[in-house]
Formats: structure tokens, sequence, C-alpha cells
């Protein structure tokens, strides 16, 4: 005969499931006159920001990377970059998970060529 103080309930057991964003979509890359680079991307409310890194290595060895902590941000101007170069720009999405320093991140977009004259 079953016990009728035993508790019975079962244990609880919570499953979090996190969902990579999307590649994001780059709208355009632009050189500036005074040596910086404007960028503008497609905005996306799944993610909580994006990340863009930029290199003058083909391989993106040694890059350079700017955190945009909006998702409703849609473009950036970056400064400081090295004249008579071409320079190598990628872009990705992330979302932060619950509340930590956690990140999940996007693949990086298709890369970006610009010239700095």
């Amino acid at each position: 005969s079953a016990d009728k103080t035993k508790d019975t309930d079962a244990d609880e057991l919570k499953i979090m499931v996190y969902v990579k964003p999307d590649i994001q979509s780059v709208r355009y890359v632009r050189a500036l006159e005074d040596g910086s680079v404007k960028m503008s991307w497609m905005q996306d409310p799944s993610v909580d920001g994006y990340q863009i890194r930029l290199s003058a290595d083909k391989e993106m060895a040694d890059p350079r990377t700017v955190t945009i902590t909006s998702w409703k941000q849609m473009e950036c101007e970056i400064g400081s970059l090295e004249d008579s170069r071409t320079w190598y720009i990628q872009l990705r999405g992330y979302k932060q998970l619950g509340g930590t320093n956690t990140i999940l991140c996007s693949e990086w977009s298709g890369t970006e060529t610009v010239k700095i004259r």
C-alpha cells in the first residue's frame, strides 16, 4: 500500500533553450574623406546589439572590434584608420543570456572591403 504521508510531487526540471542569432545583413560600407568608414546594416530586434570587426588583413588577423550595445542602432562611423590601405569589415549580432555576462553571437557576415585614400 502507498504511504499517504510521503511527498509525491515530482522534481522540477528547467531547460533553457537559446537560439543563435541570424547572420546580419550589411547595407553598405563607405570610406569618408577624413579617413574614417561609415557602415550601415539592417536592424534586427532579435539581438541585443552588434559587433563590428575590421582588419587591414584579409584573413582578419589582429582585428579591431567595435561593440554596439543597442539593437536599434543601424549605422556606425569608425575613425583613425590608416590611409592608403584596404580594410576588411564584418558584422555580427549578439544576444546576452538571461542577465549574465555570457553572450551568444551569430556567425560573422560576409566580408566587406573599403579602400581608405
